[in-house]
């Protein structure tokens, strides 16, 4: 019996959340703004009367939240990160207004995300610009990611196999990878 696998391109990530007050009551009236760190473009949207929002299909990397309600103070975090195919989970507390005050947080939110079951790693274009990887091959890459080996097995130009992507995850035979570069299927 052949399997038949047809891979999807997935380029962006989400990011969800909710906006409580210091007691844990939803905050139905804030308004939640989410800045790209690299290129300073914005978005806002309010939040639902659950206190939940939801920003999709954002481009991977790092980000500010700003968390704006009447009578709450505002917040800022800095360094959200959005990871490819995946949904970042914050939660907000606001704390109620006393004087006019800004809270700034400075810091990364957990790298676990409990929504997938899968082993991958995303290799993300500050590890591409400052690793010392002199091949010029992106499958050097993979090489910084645990449980990734070189496979040493005969290529087609020295008489065996055909060629494969050359890296053993888990121990597993190359001719099974597949290989994605910016979402697209790269594969021999």
């Amino acid at each position: 019996m052949t399997l038949a696998a047809q891979s999807t391109g997935v380029t962006t990530g989400d990011l969800k959340g909710l906006v409580r007050d210091s007691g844990g009551k939803a905050i139905s009236a804030a308004k939640v703004t989410l800045t790209d760190d690299a290129t300073a473009f914005t978005r806002t949207v309010t939040v639902d009367g659950d206190g939940a929002f939801a920003f999709r299909l954002l481009t991977p990397g790092s980000y500010t939240l700003t968390v704006e309600a009447p009578g709450f103070s505002t917040k800022r975090i800095s360094a959200v990160s959005v990871r490819l195919a995946s949904t970042q989970d914050v939660r907000v507390d606001l704390q109620a207004l006393e004087a006019s005050a800004t809270v700034e947080v400075v810091g990364q939110t957990s790298v676990v995300d409990p929504t997938r079951t899968q082993v991958s790693n995303t290799i993300d274009t500050n590890a591409i610009t400052n690793l010392p990887i002199n091949r010029r091959d992106f499958t050097s890459f993979s090489l910084t990611t645990p449980l990734v080996a070189q496979d040493n097995s005969p290529t087609s130009s020295g008489g065996g196999a055909a060629a494969g992507s050359k890296l053993s995850f888990l121990g597993q035979n190359p001719r099974v990878n597949n290989i994605m570069v910016d979402g697209l299927d790269n594969n021999d």
